[in-house]
């Protein structure tokens, strides 16, 4: 019997033999002061004890009856989750979910500690092909999305002080679905334990738009490649045959600008087309590797302006720079980075190729290191490249539009561009989880300060392919 129904017991007992007791005494006490007073004293606790112990009887009586119903394994189970979910405070919480998720337009559900879902609005139920959102309380969520991305960032939010994880994946059972779901762990107790916050999105539709569209850019930029190549030859021989003649010349120099710009903007959207959804292959790059390979494509462009390139050594101190910057000498040592080989090289290639053309021929341009925070590698650390030009500097009416498409700063140094190469490098640095800090000053230079995710020489990571 448990405790509580001991516990009731004895105070009802004690209750009634106390009453009895005092009854006896009154009698006694008001004329029956012999035997007969005795006796009734003795009958009156008699009487009180007897009708404790029918009391005794009807409780054990009710507690047996209930007891009788023997569930299987499965059904205690179930009794014992809703046991667990209708006390007072799990039952307010229920309906503090319901109230806040109920009616979401997006899919949610709550877990308790051991994964086991105890609120699933109707638009997660709906989003799980079953709209009786009673059949998924108390069931384990991987028994309706299994996929090793989620089992792991399950595993992860139980093991470590980190609050928010997010996995994207497909399943192709029955059919192909591509799902976002992020966990989030909050102090709110469901069980004396911590309730972990799903959100369950279906970007099934969204991932095919997003193909459809990326295919029509490629499909459309590669059409169009091959009448501007046309178009090109055709100019080069006019231009042969017609070298005497210098007003034709003129018009076939200004065509082969125009031609060149078209080729310049389709290759740009083609690019963009691709890094536009993160697709890509993902592993260790060295940044040394990087660079290296940068200044051999750029050699032509470096040695017809004339431009002074330092690697890592002579940093400048300008005014417009954050002072706080701690400078790398050791190009050896740099942590490498992850994340696509080519399109990490494009946002290299844009940002020098910025820096050299926005520069008067002779002048100084700049390429450092340093890491962040504390200058020391570890999970959160981030290798900082710098891309520092003694150029004719940004207009500040200019900063805020940087990296919108297709917009060119207004200013009579502007060279001929497609006004896509910095909306490209934010592209893939959205991807690459990075960031791009842009500091200026007219006829002074520019500062452009590249972070990303540094990876820990100790780490074992393994090359996987997005998209």
């Amino acid at each position: 019997m448990p405790k509580k129904s001991y516990l009731n017991l004895l105070l009802f007992c004690t209750y009634n033999f106390l009453i009895s007791c005092g009854l006896g005494f009154l009698v006694w006490l008001f004329g029956f002061q012999n035997n007969t007073g005795a006796v009734l004293l003795a009958s009156g606790i008699f009487i009180g004890g007897f009708i404790s112990f029918i009391g005794y009887y009807r409780q054990t009586a009710q507690t047996d009856s209930r007891l009788t119903f023997k569930p299987s394994n499965i059904q205690k189970q179930q009794i014992n989750f809703i046991h667990d979910s209708q006390n007072s405070s799990n039952h307010s919480l229920t309906e503090l979910f319901h109230t806040i998720f109920g009616q979401m337009p997006v899919g949610f559900l709550v877990l308790d500690d051991r994964q086991r879902i105890i609120f699933i609005n109707i638009m997660a139920a709906n989003l799980l092909n079953n709209p009786n959102t009673n059949q998924f309380i108390g069931q384990d969520i991987t028994g309706f999305l299994r996929h090793s991305s989620l089992l792991t960032i399950l595993q992860e939010i139980r093991d470590t002080k980190q609050k928010v994880f997010e996995a994207a994946f497909s399943l192709a059972i029955p059919e192909t679905r591509y799902w976002h779901i992020s966990l989030e762990r909050i102090p709110v107790f469901f069980n004396n334990n911590f309730v972990t916050i799903v959100t369950l999105r279906d970007q099934t539709a969204l991932k095919m738009v997003a193909q459809e569209s990326q295919d029509f850019i490629a499909n459309a930029s590669h059409q169009l490649q091959t009448p501007l190549a046309v178009i090109r030859n055709i100019g080069e021989t006019l231009q042969t045959h017609f070298s005497n003649n210098i007003q034709h010349q003129d018009f076939l120099s200004l065509l082969m600008q125009q031609t060149e710009r078209m080729s310049q903007l389709v290759s740009s959207l083609l690019l963009l087309a691709k890094v536009d959804w993160g697709t890509g292959t993902y592993k260790a790059v060295s940044p040394r590797s990087l660079i290296d390979n940068l200044i051999k494509g750029l050699t032509p462009l470096i040695n017809k302006t004339r431009v002074k390139l330092h690697i890592a050594r002579n940093m400048p101190f300008f005014s417009f720079i954050p002072s706080n910057l701690i400078w790398l000498d050791d190009l050896e040592k740099l942590p490498d980075l992850w994340g696509d080989e080519q399109q990490l090289y494009v946002v290299f290639e844009n940002l020098l190729e910025n820096a050299i053309r926005y520069s008067k021929s002779g002048k100084n341009i700049w390429i450092g290191f340093t890491l962040s925070p504390n200058q020391q590698l570890n999970k959160n650390s981030t290798l900082t490249v710098a891309f520092i030009d003694e150029g004719v500097g940004i207009q500040p009416s200019d900063l805020p539009r940087l990296g919108e498409r297709f917009y060119r700063c207004q200013n009579e140094h502007n060279p001929t561009g497609t006004g896509l190469g910095l909306a490209i490098v934010q592209k893939i640095l959205y991807h690459h989880h990075g960031q791009l800090l842009i500091y200026s000053k007219p006829e002074q230079g520019s500062c452009f300060l590249l972070g990303l995710p540094a990876v820990e020489s100790d780490t074992t990571l393994q090359e996987f392919k997005v998209g």
